[in-house]
């Protein structure tokens, strides 16, 4: 019974995320951002797509995330769980994306007399932008870190030798004012509207130095 609860929840909050790319595709003008200087201009201005979904490998977004100190501590989790055929909830954490992201880029640059400090490697790299994630607010349940074991193709496979890991984002008034600012209602529009980031990719898994025997 705990077993068809679990699913049951877990293909409700799948629903939930559906309806709102659903809605969400109802305002697009098509366009993803590019780059980190995109992004907050379309969220300062209101244009962009709602739901912007990095999926193709070589993408410069994606492949910024994938390097991300909030993508390597996701990662070690799911190794640590033993590479299992789904997870349940991956994250990382607020405090540690500011550790990661802003203080320790800040120190570094500091020994290069701050002139790299806003480079796509320091604060201006999207692993900043996107800060912690997988603690989704409760207007967003769906809106979590998850990895499912995979054939190289993406499509689920339980013995498959590959991973596919899937990063759901909000990015709104809260993350952008320093939790300072409350999220515009659910649904809005225009300007500082929350903007929901889908980041998805395939990677081999590393058997031999992670995967429990």
């Amino acid at each position: 019974e705990i077993i068809s609860q679990a699913y049951s929840l877990d293909y409700a909050i799948e629903k939930q995320r559906q309806k709102a790319q659903e809605d969400s595709h109802k305002r697009l003008d098509g366009k993803n951002a590019s780059s980190n200087d995109q992004f907050l201009d379309m969220f300062l201005n209101g244009s962009g797509n709602d739901v912007q979904v990095h999926s193709k490998r070589g993408e410069p977004v994606l492949e910024q995330f994938i390097k991300s100190p909030g993508v390597q501590f996701i990662r070690e989790q799911y190794y640590k769980q033993g590479c299992p055929a789904k997870t349940g909830k991956l994250s990382y954490g607020t405090k540690e994306a500011f550790v990661d992201t802003v203080a320790k880029p800040v120190v570094d640059s500091f020994t290069h007399g701050f002139t790299d400090l806003f480079d796509e490697q320091h604060l201006g790299s999207v692993g900043t932008q996107v800060g912690g994630f997988g603690n989704p607010p409760k207007e967003y349940p769906w809106a979590v870190a998850k990895a499912t074991r995979c054939s190289r193709d993406g499509k689920a496979d339980e013995k498959g030798a590959w991973v596919q890991f899937e990063v759901n984002n909000i990015a709104g008034a809260h993350s952008w004012g320093a939790h300072a600012l409350p999220d515009r209602p659910v649904g809005s529009t225009g300007p500082y509207r929350s903007i929901i980031q889908v980041f998805r990719w395939v990677e081999p898994i590393q058997q031999k130095s992670h995967e429990k025997k």
